[in-house]
């Protein structure tokens, strides 16, 4: 097993096409990083990253809030195009946020015991960037606002691997009309499942993620676009693979190098 370690500065993730975009323009809002002991109000939050979220006058936003506790549920929204990243979350477990960033696993990532029970709150938005690079400088603003010290190492861990045993099933699944992607947790009457409607692969592996709490990836390598309805029952691990197979599917317990992520005050 082979390990190394990576110390990161400012340049945790580099985005140089938004050096660019920031060297030819102004930003158009201050960013902003409040903290409050005592917890700040989502409804106030939400009104306010709403507001900066739907002014078209607004082109480049980042704020930033930390909380240790909330008095009413999530709430997020996101616009993404080939060249848009809007986003604001409120109330996400901090944990929950960097692991969506990094489309990572929770387990692959440790963080200071001073955000371990906090809440982050984000309104982020920047055109001209894609959503990898929206992403990318999004979790590295993150990481400035909390002056958080970066290590990461590599391990070989237990992951999840998705593979397509049987194309001719996996097409009986394909999205018949073109719509919005929905999913659908059941839970009833001692079943557990997911409804995955018009929804691609890689809709389908962060939804597996979530359920088994593992990192999940592809056997092979390829860009899966095509759309499909998915009804996975996921009682125990053998049920989801039955599951899975009734698609075309298999998912297997394999060994992989994988990154992991320190964060440290």
């Amino acid at each position: 097993m082979k390990k190394f370690f990576v110390f990161l500065a400012l340049s945790l993730f580099t985005v140089s096409c938004y050096a660019q975009l920031a060297a030819a323009r102004p930003t158009k809002a201050a960013s902003v990083d409040r903290q409050s002991p005592a917890g700040i109000q989502p409804d106030s939050l939400s009104v306010k990253y709403q507001s900066a979220f739907d002014d078209p006058k607004i082109k480049s936003y980042f704020s930033l809030s930390t909380s240790t506790r909330l008095r009413s549920g999530v709430s997020s929204s996101k616009v993404i195009g080939p060249y848009t990243y809007h986003a604001y979350e409120i109330g996400s477990k901090a944990i929950t946020l960097f692991s969506n960033l990094l489309h990572c696993n929770e387990k692959q990532i440790e963080l200071p015991k001073s955000l371990k029970d906090k809440y982050l709150s984000y309104c982020f938005k920047e055109d001209s960037l894609s959503k990898e690079q929206g992403e990318k400088l999004l979790l590295k603003l993150i990481v400035e606002k909390l002056k958080l010290k970066t290590t990461i190492t590599e391990a070989l861990q237990d992951v999840m691997v998705i593979d397509i045993v049987d194309s001719a099933k996996l097409n009986q699944a394909k999205a018949v009309k073109k719509k919005e992607t929905g999913i659908t947790e059941i839970n009833s009457e001692g079943t557990s499942a997911i409804r995955i409607e018009n929804g691609n692969l890689y809709t389908l592996a962060d939804e597996l993620k979530r359920a088994l709490t593992s990192q999940v990836v592809f056997k092979k390598k390829d860009l899966y676009t095509d759309h499909y309805d998915f009804y996975l029952n996921k009682d125990s691990f053998e049920v989801l693979q039955q599951s899975l197979l009734k698609y075309g599917l298999s998912l297997k317990i394999e060994q992989k190098n994988l990154q992991k992520y320190r964060f440290e005050d």
